[in-house]
């Protein structure tokens, strides 16, 4: 493959659906840079072993990462994000899967009343972007992966809260981002990119 140059502080999003692909597209795209930049790879894992489904899912994707090949380190961040953020001391390609249960670990951390909890997610989506911003300038490039959740309705007003959070939490990463992906059935579509992008997007479907 012929090689690319890639700036530092990259930020790479990518979203797609329940069972989308997009995981195993991120870490497609953080192989690849690896293999142009030689850089670290870290992988930031969000979710909680709460019962046998989610087990299972942390299982799978610990077996991709072995499979690959690739010496990943592993950080476990469920909760307080930010406080962890500070204490990372990573300048490589930095992968975080993912955002969706990210928010929601962040989110319900109690039981309070709905007026408190909207005050909460408003703090929250400034904490984390925040707290991803100063990620990112400690790194190469930062991959962070998200599901989509706006096409399903809730009657739940708790739903509701946390679809209309992590949908403006979206729209300031895209913002930000360098890269944007959507993955629909393990086909990535860029969204918002450069041409060396699209050249690593390209070369990861041949």
């Amino acid at each position: 493959m012929e090689s690319l140059e890639i700036e530092n502080n990259r930020l790479i999003f990518i979203t797609g659906g329940v069972r989308s692909g997009k995981s195993a597209f991120a870490e497609r795209v953080a192989h690849e840079l690896q293999d142009i930049t030689g850089a670290t790879l870290t992988y930031i894992a969000t979710s909680r072993r709460t019962d046998g489904e989610m087990e299972e899912r942390i299982n799978r994707h610990q077996k991709l990462r072995a499979l690959s090949n690739r010496n990943w380190k592993t950080y476990e961040i469920s909760t307080n994000f930010a406080q962890h953020v500070q204490k990372l001391d990573r300048k490589g390609i930095v992968l975080l899967d993912c955002l969706t249960v990210l928010l929601a670990n962040e989110l319900f951390t109690e039981n309070i009343p709905m007026e408190k909890l909207k005050k909460r997610s408003r703090q929250l989506i400034d904490q984390l972007e925040q707290a991803l911003i100063e990620l990112q300038k400690k790194t190469v490039s930062l991959i962070i992966v998200s599901n989509e959740t706006q096409y399903e309705y809730h009657g739940d007003p708790f739903v509701q809260l946390y679809q209309w959070t992590l949908g403006r939490l979206h729209e300031r990463l895209v913002h930000l981002s360098t890269s944007a992906f959507l993955v629909e059935a393990s086909i990535p579509i860029q969204m918002k990119g450069d041409t060396s992008m699209l050249s690593i997007n390209s070369s990861l479907n041949e």
